[in-house]
């Protein structure tokens, strides 16, 4: 099936991304265009004019140092206005912007940076310049820290304030040369959750085809909107998101440290919030787990209502014409709970906008009760322009949306999902092996996820192509789903179902021991058990689990389960940037202990009284 989409793409009124910033100077120099915490943490406004003359600046003293057009800079940082304000600054230089994970391993990092060469690289302090190897910096024309302070001239690096200090305007001005819209401006990286990330070029001509394909799908982005700036920067996303701030006059409030987003999000109060579906995960458990802290009456009433709320939207997906007396109760909730809740996040808010993988139906449902619908939307690293996404006004819970326009988006005959149009990558820079390097002869890109077409055009992912799995049955497992419902038991941080060539699905918990051992007592004092205290969490295990998979078909519900209290991490390599499982490295990590799960399920291993469980349920839980 091919989606329905119009025809020509919405065109763009500029030529090149330092179009955006001198449209907007000019138009509405003294308004505010980012918020910034300083050292306090005290919010500082900064003007488009000011934002404007910081770029100047910057690109004349990059000049000065030597960048010219056609050369590159690696950003190796957290999100910041300097991250913003450097890659601006080197856009109008017609230096391309290389956006480098800060969360990646050493080694990977390395090879990103020896993969795609920089001509300059800007890193977060003097231990992030003494960190790159003498390889990438000795080719370098320099190291630049944007945190001020001591930097050892041994590095090769230099300070962002002393880079300004040191540029002189009896120089002269120093008009740049104007770029083209073909010109390289951004280099990106593919996630890696198959393998190591590969670097992906765009165009000024495609940044610029994103940011109006995004404008036309949320046309209520608008001057005096507020935007939060805090996923990473080298998330590219995020970074189309602040463009289209530049583009219609919207105000960014900048966090650098993910883990502080809801710590500021009420002072920020953005009219959209943006993230990926671990965050609103962790969100849906903190309000959860606060709403358990309060005195036991209102407690009580706020978990009736939120459940309520969560039936209410599930029936309204079915039934839009929802009881009068339904939505009479649902108007005293709102009044009694739901508002005080939403205004955790300002008065602003709208909608949530969530990317990067599938929510889980029931958490949608949930965040519809309290009055904050999710948007999902799907993207992929090797199309710059989200190929679907729901947007106000055209919603269907579980689907990703329809295409946005210009873009051609089909199946293949095994339901894999194709898309062919502007945004789509020409082929990556280094041939790195393990796929295509480009499109094919037809410009279409095979996104590697199987999804399905409704009737009025939504696009529902089934799962990921490389993620699915046979067992010896016969039968194919995509995995997502079980692991969206096991992911809902609350002390679960993550979950991954395998079983290739094996008669049983397996799973592998992620737990966080804290909320599991509260989560222990709490059953405890609710129900004394003569059983000792070292058998119980396996037994809350045990039910929790064969409680979230009851609604599977047998074939898919996991015959058993390895638990551990171990942290998945990006830093230890199990998690991308976005927070996805890199399954091949959870697999290795634990191989040893799924073998030994295996020997027991497929009888060449004797079970235990200890293994499996008096009542009958088929689910083994092992602990590592």
């Amino acid at each position: 099936m091919i989606a329905e989409s119009p025809t020509n793409p919405p065109l763009s009124p500029y030529r090149v991304v330092p179009d955006l910033l001198a449209a907007r100077v000019r138009d509405t120099p003294d308004r505010v265009a980012f918020w910034t915490l300083d050292e306090r943490e005290a919010w500082l406004p900064v003007t488009w004019q000011e934002y404007a003359e910081r770029v100047a600046g910057l690109a004349a003293a990059l000049r000065q140092l030597g960048l010219r057009p056609g050369h590159r800079a690696a950003i190796l940082a957290p999100t910041s206005l300097d991250w913003e304000c450097v890659q601006m600054a080197c856009l109008t230089l017609r230096v391309s912007v290389i956006g480098v994970d800060l969360n990646y391993a050493a080694d990977t990092r390395d090879q990103v940076l020896r993969s795609v060469p920089p001509d300059v690289l800007f890193v977060r302090d003097a231990a992030g310049a003494a960190s790159i190897p003498a390889d990438v910096t000795e080719r370098l024309l320099r190291c630049i820290v944007f945190e001020s302070g001591a930097v050892h001239t041994s590095s090769g690096a230099t300070s962002l304030a002393s880079l300004l200090r040191t540029w002189s305007p009896a120089e002269g001005p120093h008009a740049p040369a104007e770029a083209e819209p073909d010109d390289e401006a951004f280099v990106v990286f593919s996630s890696g959750t198959t393998g190591f990330p590969k670097a992906i070029p765009y165009t000024h001509r495609q940044v610029l085809a994103a940011v109006a394909s995004i404008l036309d799908a949320y046309p209520d982005i608008a001057e005096g909107s507020h935007l939060l700036c805090w996923l990473p920067l080298a998330n590219l996303f995020q970074r189309i998101v602040d463009l289209c701030g530049i583009a219609r006059g919207a105000t960014s409030y900048v966090i650098g440290d993910p883990k502080e987003v809801m710590r500021y999000v009420r002072r920020a109060s953005p009219h959209l919030l943006i993230g990926v579906p671990r965050f609103y995960e962790k969100l849906h458990a903190g309000i959860c787990e606060r709403i358990g802290m309060s005195p036991r009456p209102m407690s009580s009433l706020a978990t009736r209502i939120l459940a309520s709320g969560a039936r209410h939207a599930r029936t309204a997906r079915e039934r839009p014409d929802l009881p009068f007396v339904k939505r009479r109760s649902t108007q005293i909730a709102d009044r009694l709970v739901l508002r005080r809740l939403r205004r955790t996040f300002g008065s602003n808010l709208r909608y949530l906008v969530s990317g990067s993988a599938p929510m889980p139906l029931w958490l949608l449902d949930w965040f519809d009760g309290i009055g904050l619908p999710v948007l999902e939307a799907y993207g992929i690293s090797e199309n710059i322009i989200p190929v679907a996404m729901n947007r106000p006004g055209a919603r269907r819970p579980g689907t990703v949306g329809r295409p946005l326009a210009g873009q051609e988006v089909r199946l293949a005959d095994d339901s894999e999902i194709l898309v062919r149009g502007p945004g789509v990558f020409g082929g990556y820079l280094s041939d790195q092996g393990g796929g295509p390097a480009g499109p094919d002869a037809t410009g279409f890109w095979a996104t590697g996820d199987y999804g399905e077409f409704d009737a009025d055009g939504f696009l529902r992912l089934v799962g990921r192509k490389s993620d699915t799995f046979k067992l010896s049955t016969g039968r194919w497992i995509a995995p997502a789903g079980i692991e969206a419902l096991l992911r809902r038991i609350p002390y679960v941080e993550h979950a991954m179902a395998l079983g290739a060539g094996h008669r049983f699905v397996v799973a592998i918990l992620a737990v966080d021991s804290a909320k599991l051992s509260a989560d222990t007592r709490r059953r405890n004092r609710a129900a004394p058990t003569k059983q000792s205290s070292a058998r119980i969490p396996d037994e809350v295990i045990r039910r929790d689990a064969l409680a979230a998979m009851a609604e599977l078909p047998a074939h898919e519900r996991p015959a058993g389960v390895l638990v551990t209290a171990n942290r998945l991490s990006i830093e230890g390599g199990e998690l991308t940037s976005n927070l996805k499982l890199r399954r091949s490295a959870v697999g290795t990590r634990y191989a040893a202990e799924i073998d030994a799960i295996y020997l027991v399920l497929e009888g060449r291993s004797e079970r235990s009284d200890r293994d499996m469980p008096g009542d009958g349920a088929s689910l083994l839980v092992r602990w590592t």
